[in-house]
């Protein structure tokens, strides 16, 4: 499933990402990488969304959450 479609307290794993090699580089940056525990902290609309990484709260658009498959 992709990140779009977890629930709100939702921990999942990262198991891919679907995205431009450019928006990987800066999420890996920032610690989203294949393997890394995430919490859903909130939710908008159809995937904008607040998520805890390592400690990290960050706020993703709607594109970029449905190209991050996770696995519950």
């Amino acid at each position: 499933m992709t990140l779009n479609q977890s629930k709100i307290g939702a921990i999942v794993n990262v198991s891919k990402l679907h995205l431009d090699a450019a928006l990987e580089q800066r999420l890996s940056i920032l610690g989203l990488i294949e393997h890394t525990p995430l919490k859903v902290i909130t939710k908008k609309g159809d995937g904008i969304m607040v998520i805890m990484v390592r400690g990290t709260r960050l706020a993703i658009g709607a594109d970029i959450s449905k190209g991050i498959e996770v696995e519950a």
